[in-house]
């Protein structure tokens, strides 16, 4: 039932041909071909539309599939797996994919017999997917290249409907080099790695060595290394200079893909040139689709405080500048549209009631497996995470920077313990002290991972609540990327990390309109205007319900229809 790249099938239009092509099939079972094709109609109806309105293209189906979960769709995880599964047999059969079956029968026995040399099973996935896209094109492990490779990566990008493909394509290529040096006879080519990630920003020793020392004099400055300077104001974070540091990088990049040469990039004062700040903001502004965003404001913004307190400059520059930022302002302040349209899922209490007992569930399905193993134990750390944003709305960097001894204080040793989460001044964004009260459920659930999941998971001895599998603590990214997955799996809902902060102040002023001190307190914001600036607006739906409840308390509701 393998497809090869010599007997493909021209791909078709729309699922209905998919459907009809499988039909066709009589070397297939008949059974067979009945579970191909329901799983088509099936998916197609959770689409949203008929088969013959859906084309087969594999990155468009990828695209629209991305976002569903077993969740999403109200079936069992062991259900969705299936249909999944089935899905892409059916695409795979009548040429639409090229990926294979998952079956080992199509893994050739030379591949076969290099797999089963790998003892780490996570590894041994992540070139499985390889091996078989190399056995249906009879391309042994020996014969192994960059330009196979890099066909392969291709085939995942445009030809399958595998989810991110070009993650898939860069970890087989880090497996296969990691193996290289581990595995005895394996054979010995390494791999390019693609780079998969869009940054554009040169780093600053591709400047005038003047340009890169200006930079680090002016960032000691904002980091208040002079004690004396005339200028010294609060000292800045080391979050804060280190995206200065990127934002710097990146005015002067924009320089150079605008046509400019390097060297000639000689100081900070290059920069807030009336011209070339026009040439850096309109790279930026022409890489957004032409649009105005916060990311373009804040490139100008930086432009006209480097213009008053570092470069000097004549006040008619100074002027223009400010000029330059009022005109990139986008004219929003607060949540995105972005946040506010996912936020609307929330006025549905089922969707509440997902996410607030998600944690549980992913416990309760924990229980049910053996011992505490890699992933058991990822799982318990991402319904932790959860659990602790639930009552404890932290931005990323402060929750992946949680250490158990210096932010979890307990009154006393032993169980039925109060436990304060702790964060000072000094690792705090606005420099506003954190504290919250954990509740005795999330308490337990933090002793349960601490003392039997965490382990597992330990490579060093740091103290870090989440350890990362290279040492340390994982970065605010992973921790971010890890707990989004875990709500779309377990809930079907585009949930970020940040998020968080935004649906305790929406939950909150929901049951007390108006209350915007109590939110403040909870997200620790300094100022109360930007409080009531980021979430004005949050009572208005519920505003409106008792409105509505108040004119349909006037309507006569009669029992009998109205007589004319």
């Amino acid at each position: 039932m393998s497809t090869s790249a010599a007997s493909r099938i021209v791909p078709t239009t729309t699922l209905a041909e998919v459907i009809e092509r499988v039909t066709a099939r009589e070397d297939l079972p008949l059974r067979r071909r009945h579970d191909l094709t329901s799983a088509v109609r099936v998916m197609a109806r959770l689409l949203g539309l008929p088969p013959a309105d859906i084309a087969a293209d594999p990155e468009a189906l990828r695209y629209r599939l991305r976002p569903m979960t077993a969740a999403s769709t109200g079936v069992s995880p062991r259900r969705w797996r299936n249909l999944k599964s089935l899905f892409n047999m059916a695409l795979t059969v009548t040429g639409v994919t090229s990926t294979g079956q998952r079956s080992r029968d199509v893994i050739s026995a030379d591949w076969l017999e290099l797999l089963n040399r790998i003892s780490d099973r996570y590894e041994r996935a992540r070139l499985s997917k390889l091996a078989r896209y190399c056995s249906l094109r009879s391309i042994t492990p020996s014969g192994i290249t960059e330009a196979v490779v890099d066909a392969f990566g291709m085939m995942l990008l445009r030809e399958s409907i595998v989810d991110r493909p070009k993650q898939v394509h860069r970890d087989a290529c880090l497996t296969w080099n990691r193996l290289v040096d581990r595995i005895n006879g394996w054979p010995a080519i390494h791999l390019r790695v693609p780079n998969n990630r869009r940054a554009y920003a040169l780093p600053l020793l591709t400047f005038a060595p003047s340009f890169a020392a200006d930079v680090e004099a002016y960032l000691d400055h904002l980091a208040g290394h002079d004690l004396f300077s005339e200028t010294a104001r609060a000292p800045a974070s080391p979050v804060t200079i280190r995206n200065r540091r990127v934002q710097l990088s990146q005015l002067a990049t924009a320089l150079v893909r605008s046509g400019r040469q390097p060297a000639s990039i000689r100081s900070l004062a290059d920069l807030v040139d009336v011209s070339a700040a026009k040439q850096a903001i309109n790279f930026f502004w022409q890489r957004n689709g032409k649009r105005k965003t916060g990311q373009i404001h804040n490139f100008a913004l930086l432009l006209v405080n480097l213009a008053k307190h570092w470069t000097d400059v004549p006040p008619a520059q100074l002027e223009a500048l400010r000029s330059l930022r009022r005109q990139v302002d986008p004219g929003k302040s607060g949540m995105t549209d972005r946040n506010r349209a996912r936020l609307r899922a929330f006025d549905d209490p089922v969707n509440v009631e997902r996410l607030v007992n998600l944690p549980d569930r992913i416990i309760r399905c924990i229980g049910r497996s053996r011992g505490p193993s890699y992933n058991a134990a990822i799982h318990v750390q991402s319904a932790l995470a959860i659990a602790l944003e639930l009552v404890a709305p932290l931005r990323a960097k402060n929750l992946a920077a949680l250490t158990l001894d210096r932010h979890f204080v307990r009154s006393r040793p032993g169980l039925s313990a109060v436990v304060h989460l702790v964060i000072p001044a000094g690792e705090v964004k606005n420099k506003n002290p954190l504290e919250f009260e954990l509740p005795p459920d999330v308490v337990r659930l933090l002793d349960l991972y601490v003392e039997r999941f965490r382990p597992p998971l330990m490579t060093d001895n740091s103290a870090f609540l989440f350890p990362a599998r290279q040492g340390g603590a994982k970065t605010p990214a992973q921790i971010a990327e890890q707990i989004q997955r875990a709500i779309r799996i377990g809930t079907g809902l585009a949930h970020n990390l940040h998020l968080f902060r935004h649906l305790a102040a929406f939950l909150y002023l929901k049951a007390h309109p108006g209350d915007y001190e109590t939110v403040r307190l909870l997200l620790g914001h300094k100022d109360l205007a930007t409080t009531v600036r980021s979430y004005c607006g949050f009572e208005r739906s519920d505003a409106i319900r008792r409105y509505d409840k108040l004119i349909d308390s006037y309507r006569q509701h009669d029992e009998q229809p109205h007589a004319d």
